[in-house]
């Protein structure tokens, strides 16, 4: 409503007939909404350059391009992509300010503001576009400059002028046409005049390519090994989901490709799903992702790349950051790197597209995303344990061999060797992946055969030490002789008595339960000594029952 003495009069009149505290409308019209609201907009959204150029190869991605080539010659930058194009129709919508027949659930740009991010950057925005259909390029031009001109000299008037919107587009927007070829579709844009800033900002080639690669729905490179696994599975789970070619031609320097390229080899990706309901597959997946662990080491990642970050039709939100406090273990985050793209239409950016505006499907999807993390955090500690198992039965491995190849003379400190290895064997096959528990497995087997070829080797001794112990009468549990019942101390080491083989099981027995075992033992030890094949050979069977039992 224009802010005149007749239209204060009318609404005077008409909200005084109402009863008192009754709400009437109050209409807006084209002059109600001034020129400096563009200046806002896009001063308050777009203060870095790079989220200009993001805005404009969004529009790009939704209109379905493949391949985006950002070009800087001078004060000019050049956006152009192999999307489908816009006719003339298309070409008067986007010219709109917060309209946009986007669908929000298809689209990332849905607001209707994007195409003026360039306001403050340039001089003039020039969009050249022709669809498959169309015979004609349509050429739309807005000269900034004379817009930022003419609302800088009203606020200089006195007294200021008001400048209607709708009044200062209408002088500087324009459009054109020209005629095309035949079946060729793309847009082009050009953002010319930059200043010498923005120009030495965009200019850097690296900075540019960090940013696209965190920003854009970029692909990956053919050299991942896990981009075309991973590429499926989001194409399968996010009927929505788009990735494209980004090249860079800078100036004079070389032309750059911008690809999920990780020069770091990765263990194969842990998916995520999170849905309404969890645990219930059948229930609406409301966010999918995938996160692949550094195999070479247990360093962090590179900063580009270490941690998640959350996607929106795989345009990036926020930075790695944000994911990190869903996370448990932070060296555990820093090796991952990974998307979670939300799916949810009712959980939306917010208008930096920085975070998600708050809402209560967001806090139930964070809720679920960190249940599901929890399972990525135990994959990736079970890959921990099974990396370090490996590791040290290599070691065994090795440390067998020379030990069979260069044994001890002495039969003592060879059996307590080969004793040694068994009990770390033993430790590490627990959580040792299958093929190495075979591994594990095939190790015992050799321990065992070398520690019976020296109990053989040893018998005469055996039978020499058994020749002063006590001897069992005939009747039932008496034993004739001194005590104690335990074998006399032996020159030689004797083999691992039941009761410590029971224990290292950790098999839980009560009082009379260990007492039973200790009588058996010391019967046992009593007819065969400690030191005999024969007490070797039982107590190595039921270490290994009750390893096989008890420990996978």
């Amino acid at each position: 409503m224009a802010n005149s003495a007749t239209s204060i009069e009318t609404l005077r009149k008409v909200l005084l007939k109402r009863e008192e505290g009754e709400f009437i409308p109050m209409p807006f019209d084209a002059g109600d909404v001034g020129a400096e609201l563009l200046l806002v907009l896009s001063k308050g959204l777009y203060t870095n350059p790079l989220d200009s150029v993001r805005e404009y190869v969004q529009n790009s991605v939704d209109a379905g391009a493949k391949r985006i080539v950002i070009k800087l010659t001078g004060n000019s930058l050049f956006i152009n992509d192999d999307g489908e194009g816009m006719d003339l129709e298309a070409m008067e919508k986007a010219r709109k300010v917060g309209f946009s027949e986007k669908i929000m659930n298809e689209n990332v740009g849905f607001r209707g503001i994007g195409i003026f991010s360039g306001f403050d950057l340039a001089e003039s925005l020039i969009i050249q576009s022709k669809t498959r259909t169309e015979k004609n390029i349509y050429i739309l031009k807005f000269d900034f400059l004379k817009m930022k001109n003419e609302i800088e000299a009203a606020r200089k008037a006195d007294p200021r002028v008001r400048i209607p919107l709708t009044e200062l587009l209408s002088r500087h927007t324009f459009i054109s046409y020209e005629e095309g070829s035949p079946r060729e579709h793309f847009t082009y844009v050009t953002l010319q005049g930059l200043s010498s800033l923005h120009v030495a900002r965009l200019s850097d080639t690296k900075k540019l390519k960090a940013y696209i690669f965190q920003n854009i729905p970029v692909g990956f490179s053919d050299d991942f090994e896990h981009g075309t696994k991973i590429t499926q599975e989001l194409q399968e789970h996010d009927p929505n989901f788009k990735s494209v070619k980004v090249a860079l031609e800078i100036g004079a320097q070389p032309r750059v490709t911008v690809e999920k390229n990780f020069d770091i080899p990765f263990h194969p990706p842990q998916f995520i799903e999170v849905r309404k309901e969890s645990g219930n597959p059948k229930s609406d997946l409301v966010a999918f992702g995938w996160a692949c662990l550094r195999s070479d080491n247990h360093n962090k990642l590179p900063e580009d790349y270490s941690g998640m970050v959350f996607k929106v039709k795989g345009f990036t939100l926020g930075d790695r950051r944000k994911m990190r406090g869903l996370w448990i273990k932070e060296p555990l985050y820093q090796r991952h790197t990974g998307e979670v793209y939300v799916l949810d239409p009712t959980i939306t950016p917010n208008s930096e597209r920085d975070d998600f505006e708050s809402s209560i499907d967001l806090e139930n999807m964070l809720t679920a995303l960190r249940a599901e993390i929890k399972k990525v955090e135990d994959a990736a500690d079970k890959q921990g344990a099974q990396e370090f198992a490996h590791q040290k039965l290599e070691t065994a491995s090795k440390d067998l061999a020379d030990l069979l190849a260069d044994p001890p003379s002495d039969r003592n400190e060879f059996y307590a060797a080969l004793d040694k290895l068994a009990d770390e064997v033993k430790k590490r096959r627990a959580k040792a992946t299958t093929e190495d528990k075979r591994i594990a497995d095939d190790l015992k087997a050799k321990i065992k055969k070398a520690q019976a070829g020296i109990a053989a080797s040893r018998e005469h001794i055996a039978a020499e030490i058994n020749e002063g112990r006590p001897q069992k009468s005939k009747r039932r549990g008496k034993l004739v002789g001194s005590e104690p019942t335990r074998a006399t101390p032996s020159p030689i080491r004797p083999f691992k008595h039941l009761i410590d083989i029971v224990n290292d099981a950790e098999v839980e027995l009560t009082g009379d339960g260990i007492r039973v075992i200790e009588i058996i033992d010391q019967s046992l030890v009593a007819i065969l000594g400690d030191v005999s094949i024969t007490y070797g050979a039982i107590t190595s069977e039921v270490e290994e029952m009750l390893e096989n039992e008890f420990s996978g």
